[in-house]
């Protein structure tokens, strides 16, 4: 997903020992905007529906945060109400080089605020972000098999926020 990006928008580059890949903030708000809305059901008496994400990167952070727009149904078809709010979270970039793919990993929430429910209730509710953002976060996969063939034993050195985009350095 990210592959597409990168190779399209010419935000790689390299020596001998390392790749630096640039991915910017609309790049990536532009790969979460495809995978809304998101909805998921959560024990058969919640459902909760992200229809907006905004891509958050905070300058000289290693973290890719998100805040979202979430509506929640309590019981079969919202009868027993209806609540909208947001939540506010992170999530770290991580490199496999085995599948030659980025991932989101470890996700953290800094704020979960739902009109109409209790901060003690909604406090409890941190997991459900949690899910979500790890479906909403973009995937990067190196595609060309001169880069994997280069790229087989590489780790990920530095992840870090810079003048609005995501750099990545991968290297031996």
């Amino acid at each position: 997903l990210l592959s597409m990006l990168l190779l399209s928008s010419g935000g790689c580059a390299s020596n001998n020992n390392e790749m630096t890949i640039r991915i910017s903030r609309k790049q990536l708000q532009d790969v979460v905007d495809k995978k809304l809305p998101f909805k998921k059901r959560f024990l058969r008496v919640f459902s909760a529906v992200v229809r907006e994400a905004e891509v958050l990167l905070a300058e000289g952070s290693d973290r890719i945060g998100l805040r979202t727009g979430i509506a929640l149904n309590v019981g079969p078809g919202g009868k027993g109400g209806s609540f909208s709010g947001h939540a506010t979270g992170s999530a770290q970039l991580r490199y496999d080089p085995k599948s030659f793919r980025f991932y989101m990993v470890n996700p953290t929430i800094d704020e979960v605020a739902i009109e109409g429910v209790s901060e003690k209730h909604t406090a409890k509710m941190g997991w459900i972000f949690r899910k979500l953002i790890r479906k909403l976060v973009p995937v990067y996969t190196i595609k060309d098999d001169a880069l994997k063939d280069k790229l087989a034993r590489a780790i990920l050195k530095a992840v870090r926020v810079s003048d609005g985009q995501v750099v990545a350095t991968i290297g031996y």
